[in-house]
This record gives C-alpha cells, sequence and structure tokens, in this order.
C-alpha cells in the first residue's frame, strides 16, 4: 500500500487518478478516468501486504470475475480488475452520491424517516436476493457499502450496494476462503460468521437487519469500544427493540426480532421476506413482547439450544436449531503508536517450544478471597531498581518504569476462567511464583472448571528493527501444568501498523480467520483487530491485547477467554456484567518502551 495517498494527475493501471474518495484498512479509493474510455470510475487499490497474498490473490481475482458478471439496478458494477506494481485493484462505477452512513450522520442523527430506510432496505434486499440466486453472498453489508444518489428527491433517487471486493461465491468451502471467515465489520457480523462456520445469504440479511436498526434509530445495534465486547453481544445477547429508541416504531420490532435471530433457521428464507415484513406487506409476525430469547450455556462445549417461550402457553413456541455460540469471543486488539520506539523484549532461544514459565502455579495460590467479586484488574506503578542507569534522553516518568518488570501471580484469584493481576516490583519480595513482563502466563483450572486448553503469548522485537512479533502458543492443561502445545506467530510492522495476512504459522490448523484495521477511542495510533482460530484437537480460542502510551511507557493488557461457557442462563447481559465477569485480564506487564 501507497505510504502516502497517490496525487492528482498520478497513473495507476493505465488510470489517471482525479482524487482521493476514501482510505481503510483493505485500501484506498480513487476517482480515476477510464485509461480508453470517456468515464470516470472509482479505483479501489489493495494494500501491498493483501495483494502478495497467494491465496488471498487467487480468491480475489475469481470472485472479481463473478461479481462483474452481476447486472441489477441496485448493485454498484464491476467493471474491471487487475495487479498493477504488486497490488490488486478493482475498477467500479463512479457513484455521485452519499454513502447512507454519512446521510444518517450528517441529515438524521437521530433515525432516518421509516419511508426511506425501507426504501433502503427493499432496495438492497432486492439486490442480495439476486446476487444469493447468481452463486455470491456478499459478507459486508452495512451502511458505508450502501450508496444513495439526490437523497432529497424521491423521483431520482437512486440506492445501490456497493464493495463486493470481499464477496464469496456461496458454494465456495475451499481453503482459500477458509482464512477470512470472519471478514466484515464487527457492528453488523452474524453470529454464525464471527463463528467462521458456513454461511448463506441468511447472513447478509442479519447484516442488512443490523444495518436498518442503525438506519432507524442512528446508533449500531450493539455499541461499544471494545470489539470483543460487540462481539460476545452478537453471540449471546438478545438485539434491543427500534421500540426503546422509537416507540412510535414498535410495529417493526417483530421483523427487526426475526432478521435478528440467533440461528439462522429462524430468520427469513430471503431478505426480501424480511424488506416486506419490515414495509408491513408480509405474513403477521408474532409480536416482540411474546417472545422471550433464552440462550443457555453448558459447559461440556456441546452446543446451545435458544427457544422462543410464549408467556400465555409457557411452552415453546417452536424449536431452534442447536447452536453453538461460546460465552464469550475475543478479539486481539493491537494499538502501535509508530513514534514509539520498542525496546527488545526478552526472547527464548532458537527453537523454545513453550512461552510458558517453567514453574506451574500452586493451587493454593488461586484461591479466591472470601467475599470478593470480579473486577477490572488494577495497576500498581512499579518502583525503579536499585541503582538503575540513567537512559539517554528519556523523560523523568519513563525512568520510574524498569526495563524488565514482574508479574505477581499471588493475586490471581479465579472466577470461573479469569483473573486479577498485579504489577510487583523487582525490589520487593514475593512468595508466589513471577513471570518475565513478556511472557503472558495462564493460570491452571480450579476444581469446578473444567477448561484444559487456554492460549499463552508473548510479544518480541525481532530483525529488522521496527517490526515486532507475537508469538502465540497453545496450552493444554495435563493434571498439575500446562503443556506447551501447537505454535503460531505473526509480524507487524510499527511503521506502517500493518499486519502481514501471510503471516507463516508453524502450527498446523492455526489461522487468522480476520484481520481488520480500526481506531480505538481515548487510546493513541491505530490498532489491528484479528481472531486467531485453533482447529482439530485444539478448541476456539481468542485474546485481546490493548497497546497504549501511558507516562511515557508502553501498556500491554491481554485478557482471556475458555471456550468452555460457565454453566449460566445470560438471557440479556449488560456491559458491566460482561466486563466483569469476561473481560478482566490475565495477565499485565508494563515494558519500558524508552530507547536506551
Amino acid at each position: 500500500m501507497h505510504a502516502m495517498a497517490m496525487s492528482p494527475g498520478s497513473s495507476f493501471a493505465g488510470y489517471t487518478v482525479l482524487r482521493l474518495l476514501g482510505s481503510g484498512g483493505m485500501g484506498e479509493v480513487y476517482l480515476a478516468e477510464h485509461p480508453r474510455l470517456p468515464r470516470k470510475d472509482a479505483l479501489k487499490i489493495l494494500p501491498t501486504q493483501v495483494s502478495q497474498d497467494a491465496a488471498y490473490r487467487d480468491r480475489f481475482l475469481r470472485e472479481a470475475d463473478l461479481a462483474a458478471s452481476l447486472w441489477h439496478p441496485n448493485i454498484v458494477r464491476v467493471n474491471d480488475r487487475g495487479e498493477f506494481d504488486g497490488q490488486l485493484w478493482i475498477a467500479m462505477d463512479y457513484i455521485d452520491g452519499m454513502d447512507a452512513g454519512r446521510l444518517l450522520a450528517r441529515r438524521h442523527p437521530t433515525g432516518m424517516p421509516v419511508d426511506l430506510v425501507v426504501e433502503i432496505v427493499s432496495a438492497v434486499a432486492d439486490a442480495l436476493d439476486y446476487s444469493h440466486r447468481n452463486g455470491l453472498l456478499h459478507r459486508d453489508v452495512k451502511p458505508a457499502n450502501i450508496m444513495v444518489t439526490n437523497p432529497g428527491d424521491e423521483d431520482d433517487r437512486r440506492i445501490l450496494l456497493g464493495d463486493f471486493g470481499i464477496a464469496r461465491r456461496s458454494d465456495d468451502i475451499s481453503g482459500l476462503t477458509a482464512t477470512n471467515a470472519t471478514v466484515g465489520t464487527v457492528a453488523y457480523t452474524p453470529p454464525e460468521q464471527l463463528m467462521g462456520g458456513e454461511i448463506d445469504g441468511r447472513a447478509d440479511q442479519y447484516a442488512l437487519a443490523a444495518t436498518a436498526y442503525q438506519l432507524l434509530t442512528g446508533s449500531p445495534l450493539f455499541s461499544h469500544s471494545n470489539t470483543a465486547v460487540v462481539i460476545s453481544h452478537h453471540l449471546n445477547t438478545a438485539p434491543p427493540s427500534v421500540s426503546q429508541h422509537r416507540p412510535d416504531l414498535v410495529d417493526l420490532d417483530a421483523a427487526l426480532a426475526k432478521a435478528l435471530s440467533k440461528a439462522p433457521a429462524d430468520r427469513f428464507d430471503r431478505c426480501t421476506d424480511f424488506a416486506r415484513a419490515l414495509a408491513g406487506q408480509g405474513p403477521a409476525l408474532p409480536s416482540r413482547s411474546a417472545v422471550k430469547n433464552t440462550v443457555r450455556a453448558t459447559t461440556t462445549g456441546t452446543p446451545r439450544s435458544s427457544t422462543f417461550t410464549s408467556p400465555s402457553s409457557g411452552q415453546p413456541a417452536r424449536s431452534r436449531r442447536r447452536w453453538l455460540i461460546p460465552a464469550a469471543a475475543g478479539a486481539i486488539v493491537a494499538v502501535a503508536a509508530a513514534a514509539t520506539t520498542w525496546t527488545a523484549l526478552h526472547r527464548s532461544p532458537t527453537g523454545s517450544t513453550s512461552t510458558t514459565p517453567s514453574s506451574a502455579i500452586p493451587s493454593s495460590s488461586l484461591a479466591s478471597p472470601a467475599g470478593r467479586t470480579p473486577a477490572v484488574s488494577t495497576f500498581a506503578w512499579p518502583a525503579p531498581p536499585p541503582n538503575r542507569p540513567p537512559q539517554g534522553n528519556c523523560p523523568p516518568a519513563c525512568n520510574q518504569i524498569p526495563d524488565s518488570a514482574w508479574i505477581e501471580a499471588a493475586a490471581l484469584p479465579l472466577y470461573k476462567d479469569y483473573a486479577w493481576p498485579t504489577l510487583a516490583p523487582l525490589s520487593e519480595p514475593v512468595s508466589s511464583p513471577r513471570f518475565k513482563a513478556d511472557e503472558m502466563c495462564a493460570a491452571p483450572p480450579t476444581a469446578d472448571d473444567e477448561r484444559d486448553s487456554a492460549l499463552a503469548a508473548r510479544i518480541v522485537l525481532p530483525n529488522p528493527p521496527g517490526q515486532w512479533q507475537l508469538q502465540v502458543q497453545i496450552l493444554h492443561w495435563r493434571g498439575d501444568t500446562w503443556v506447551a502445545g501447537q505454535r503460531a506467530s505473526a509480524v507487524m510492522d510499527s511503521a506502517t501498523s500493518l499486519l502481514r495476512t501471510n503471516c507463516s504459522f508453524t502450527a498446523p490448523g492455526v489461522s487468522v480467520s480476520r484481520i481488520t484495521e480500526q481506531n480505538v477511542p481515548g487510546h493513541p495510533g491505530q490498532s489491528l483487530t484479528a481472531v486467531l482460530t485453533a482447529n482439530g484437537a485444539a478448541p476456539l480460542v481468542a485474546h485481546e491485547y490493548l497497546v497504549s502510551d501511558l507516562r511515557n511507557s508502553t501498556v500491554v493488557e491481554v485478557a482471556m477467554w475458555s471456550t468452555t461457557p460457565p454453566a449460566v442462563d445470560w438471557p440479556t447481559i449488560n456491559d458491566d456484567q460482561l466486563l466483569a465477569d469476561m473481560v478482566a485480564p490475565l495477565c499485565t506487564a508494563y515494558v519500558n518502551s524508552c530507547t536506551t
């Protein structure tokens, strides 16, 4: 990807760039003149890192060809595609209008008129059903991908669905798309897509319903700055009703609730069926007040079941398809500040097969203190070690942080699978095992905890300088200690804040199933979100990393989730419960970011 946007007049693949239309994690979009025809196209150029992935290139080329075969009045047409100077590109019709997200923010911040939303949903639904009949799923339906021309003119208004660039053939189950199982924006992504399962047109329907909810209310279906929280809500929480924001729209609740069902089998058969129901033209649906959605968790790894129960009868209205939903799903969030220089962290010798500490954590040190309730971890600034040499031109606050802090494991009382860490200074003796700051530890299961797998991770600064490496180790509990299993790694360039999508994983069955770029509110720099999936014998596992600048040092926060959910019913869950019960960091380390 270009370090800077191309300037007007630049040439790319024969096209003449006129101006930048937008940019994001999956490339830049330019308004450009066609090399031969008197026409202006929207030219999307993918990053070099993505373009160099052979599997992604193969999928991109064949699916761009399929997208180019579509013709529908509500689909932005794909005109050409290719590769130039090491970068994939795709040319689409340029639509002179405003995307639905901007239209919402600028003209209707508290929600669009119902008639306009119904018009948008109906047009997009017709486009989606057409693409589904032609064997193509969109997988990224959201307001930003819906273009509206002449939004104030009902007679001359057009609505088009764009960006089929990450579309997928509906019959494609090959490995070419396996590593992109959760491509899409999390705010609109259905549970089955987040889980990396098989998807069909009803996945696009869920995203369209989430889009409709936002257009009607001005707010996302599930809103939170923590991506992991949003994912967990999609998997476990009944969707809020639109009438909570706009009581006059209570008649739309049932249609939205059905289209937003956790199980695809409980949604409408087609997107246009949902659109007709939203417009009040479909068959009568049970009112939302007569529906109770209960999500049950098990501790054995068996699929959950969900039932709709009528309060009047006390009997299930119908049986739902059994649906596997883990109690918590995580995302790796790494915020890399380009202006910060990382100090070299401790590295294990080449060929090491474990990132876990050599000594196991005694079970006695993990007993939960009487009366203690779950809480987000608290941090204590460590005292500087005695006789520490000065560090060049580092600011005074930075000198207060030791080069190699230690994590005290004594204060790791478990609540379900989660623990509270405290940071102990080097100069203070502790009575429990401690771990190096660049080694993230996993606590063993308690007597009533059936979790038998976890992840350990560490961040190192390999050669060449300017790139940090994330190393992940799958762990298996063997009665008295964690045994190292499969291993994986990924490299991120600190200058560009781009994670290589063609990561070389040494562990079979381990893959990055999603990588997206985003900003984390309240934290500097750019962030990356990725979901690591371990297949085969290892369960689905995920971590969250939050790296931010604090008092001229770098804080690395790690959260760990088990795939074995706790034995509780969660028909609904609020953010406070979620943060306390699920997102408590397992281990925390302060790493000095000053140069020596």
